[in-house]
């Protein structure tokens, strides 16, 4: 090894290694350093004061979680906290980071984001570790696109919910608007957060499933997955009645409008109406959540990284007009018009609607609602909405037209606009900081910065189900 490489390496190690609160001291410069090199990044630094009433509110909340576990109804001390946190000391309480590449990628991709909370893991230098807010989109093909991450120093509620919207909103200030739509658990906070912006919140399915049952039990439980699959608006209104004849499932149902919680009131989502994809991503990013404040910003952004490159890599190799996962959708549905004979179509002259005539009945395509998030809806009989695909009739129609479907889709609906999504990636080397990077701005490291205190840990494995009064020192 060179001399060169083998100090480059030592200065590297001391900017990076080390424990997590020397790491901590060193974070102002590296966030500078990733905003020089494209990044959105900023950390909020606190005093002793704040510190200690998240921590507090965190270690009630985690002895509520062991009262109900365990049965006991020991009280919370909250003094075995008093003289922990030094006035004299700051406290990193969030760190935020989008990639370089968002906000051109942003235009081109469907109006629907989701968004979700997942608790961080203990270390040993972190006995409350709080938790990562994580908004992602979904590109051409339904994979991942990153737009925004937080570290926080705290639990999930309309607080936490408030910062991921402000964070959002200063990277993508298009994004706070009525035609975007946020898919999310609104049970702690995030609904209360929403109602201070223009976005419209969807329901996640899984989590809404899970609170419908805990709340109306299995029954109301299954209605309400027959209800979220209803494809029209007379099958929903049916198995609404049917929900009367659970006890208090009409009031509890009633708490969300039908547009926050079932896809057809809310058309333009098409295939984009479930937040399983950010629940994908908080395991995707466990490493980041595996780590403490400190080392969770070079980790998050390694993996951003990563996922961006191999996307962009996908969507320029695919050598078809329709992402993969639209493809065989777009197919079969083509095939199914080529059987309508063009006797039973009957266009416009101006090429912007077609009657198409089945054993159904008569159905009018209007070409310019192809442009439209889900194009299933250009059809006046919607049967290609719950694909989200234009449907046999649109195919007939385009047929009889002369027109290329592609041509008149919305961009984020063709491999075009896939591979535009990531016309600005980069690779790590050209967007992750160098050591050069980290070294121009070392006048940012503040000493005074600390993690919030630990006690000393006893030695040996240590004891499952242990109260959070023995982790503080409390006798």
């Amino acid at each position: 090894t060179s001399m060169s490489s083998t100090f480059t390496q030592a200065v590297r190690m001391d900017f990076r290694g080390g424990q997590p609160e020397r790491v901590l001291k060193r974070l102002p410069a590296m966030a500078a350093a990733f905003r020089e090199t494209g990044w959105y990044c900023e950390i909020i630094i606190e005093g002793a004061e704040t510190i200690h009433k998240i921590i507090l509110e965190q270690a009630e909340q985690q002895h509520k979680n062991d009262q109900k576990e365990k049965g006991t109804k020991e009280p919370f001390d909250a003094s075995i906290f008093e003289g922990m946190f030094p006035p004299d000391k700051k406290y990193v309480t969030q760190v935020s980071l989008a990639p370089p590449w968002i906000e051109a990628a942003y235009p081109e991709l469907s109006p629907v984001s989701m968004s979700d909370f997942a608790h961080c893991e203990q270390t040993k230098d972190s006995m409350f570790p709080g938790c990562q807010a994580s908004r992602v989109a979904q590109d051409s093909n339904l994979g991942v696109v990153d737009v925004m991450h937080l570290r926080l120093c705290g639990n999930e509620d309309e607080q936490g919910w408030t910062r991921l919207n402000e964070a959002t909103n200063s990277v993508l200030p298009d994004y706070d608007d009525e035609e975007q739509t946020d898919i999310m658990d609104g049970d702690k906070g995030g609904r209360a957060a929403n109602a201070h912006s223009s976005v419209k919140a969807f329901m996640d399915y899984y989590h809404r499933l899970e609170n419908v049952k805990k709340n109306c039990g299995h029954a109301g439980g299954t209605l309400y997955t027959r209800a979220f699959h209803a494809d029209r608006q007379i099958t929903l209104d049916g198995i609404k009645d049917e929900m009367s004849d659970i006890r208090n499932m009409d009031a509890y149902m009633a708490t969300y409008a039908d547009d926050e919680q079932y896809p057809v009131c809310r058309l333009e989502l098409g295939l984009r109406k479930f937040g399983s994809c950010v629940e994908a991503i908080n395991s995707a990013n466990k490493p980041a959540r595996k780590v403490d404040m400190a080392h969770w910003l070079e980790t998050m952004a390694n993996i951003i990284v990563k996922r961006a490159n191999s996307r962009k890599q996908e969507a320029d190799n695919w050598p078809s007009p329709y992402p993969p996962r639209m493809q065989n959708l777009m197919i079969e549905q083509q095939a199914l018009g080529a059987l309508i004979p063009a006797l039973n179509c009957i266009g416009s002259d101006t090429k912007t609607v077609c009657r198409v005539t089945d054993e159904v009945g008569h159905h009018q395509v209007t070409v310019a609602l192809l442009k439209e998030s889900n194009p299933g809806v250009a059809c006046s009989s919607k049967c290609g909405v719950p694909a989200g695909v234009p449907c046999r009739h649109c195919w007939a129609a385009m047929r009889t037209l002369g027109l290329l479907m592609n041509e008149h889709l919305a961009s984020h609906n063709t491999t075009a606009g896939w591979r535009k999504q990531y016309a600005e990636v980069k690779s790590a080397p050209e967007v992750l900081p160098s050591t050069a990077d980290y070294e121009r701005f070392k006048h940012l490291v503040d000493q005074s910065l600390a993690l919030p205190p630990m006690s000393k840990r006893p030695q040996g494995r240590p004891r499952k189900g242990v109260a959070i009064s023995e982790l503080c020192g409390a006798s």
